[in-house]
């Protein structure tokens, strides 16, 4: 992951190995004049005097409005006084109108600033262990150039490259169970996995199709390493396999 927009960065909130929660704000760079700018937005917005100024403008003219439609009933007013109080209305009314599409563009701007402000930051996409971090703090960078890498590696999946003449291998289908034997530390550790994708192709050369495993990792002792060569059965191992297992 990277910036989306060149920046020089200001701070590295993060470091390799260390866990992150969706949303974690872990690299930040230079955003000073946007900050700046989008302060200045914030209180266009936070005070919206013309929108106000000009609806008691409307609110006055259309009460001298009313008041002259009233007294033009009583022939206390003539034809060219309510005339001009009711274009004097429409006009304030107008302006009113104008003032709210103002206000709208302010708070699109102010959405468009934050989001400017936005491509300054790095954030964790999902809940996860920070792998690689290749950003100092003066650095400059350049947009979407790969700086942190972030891996979720509980559960693992685990791409096994299965033989399509084979009968068990070829009626895979997902939510068909896996036996993975892995190494830990010298120690055999089998662990149950569940088939969550088939490839509906085949390498013609290989006479091989992708079948992705998918196994529960927590985190201990015991955890898988990603990236560690496995070994994957799709029928349950016998007892005497088990031993041969334990043994390796």
């Amino acid at each position: 992951m990277g910036f989306s927009a060149p920046t020089r960065v200001t701070e590295v909130l993060i470091r390799s190995g260390l866990n992150v929660k969706k949303g974690d704000m872990i690299l930040r760079g230079d955003d000073a004049e946007d900050q700046a700018l989008l302060k200045i937005q914030q209180v266009r917005v936070a005070e919206p005097l013309q929108v106000e100024g000009a609806k008691a403008g409307m609110d006055l003219a259309k009460l001298e409005y009313d008041r002259l439609r009233e007294a033009f009933a009583k022939n206390a007013s003539g034809v060219q006084e309510v005339e001009r109080a009711r274009l004097g209305y429409e006009v304030r009314r107008i302006e009113y109108l104008v003032a709210q599409n103002q206000e709208t563009q302010e708070k699109l701007q102010l959405e468009r600033m934050s989001a400017r402000v936005d491509k300054f930051r790095v954030r964790a996409p999902f809940d996860g262990i920070v792998d690689t971090v290749n950003a100092d703090v003066g650095q400059v960078v350049n947009e979407n150039e790969k700086i942190v890498r972030v891996v979720d590696i509980d559960p693992l999946w685990i791409d096994v490259n299965a033989p399509t003449d084979d009968k068990v291998t070829l009626a895979l289908k997902a939510g068909a169970q896996a036996w993975v034997l892995c190494d830990v530390a010298g120690d055999a550790k089998l662990a149950l996995g569940t088939v969550v994708e088939v490839a509906p192709t085949a390498d013609p050369a290989s006479r091989t199709r992708r079948v992705r495993v998918e196994v529960k990792n927590p985190a201990g002792d015991q955890q898988l390493i990603a990236g560690e060569p496995v070994w994957v059965r799709f029928t349950q191992p016998t007892n005497e396999a088990l031993k041969v297992a334990d043994k390796k």
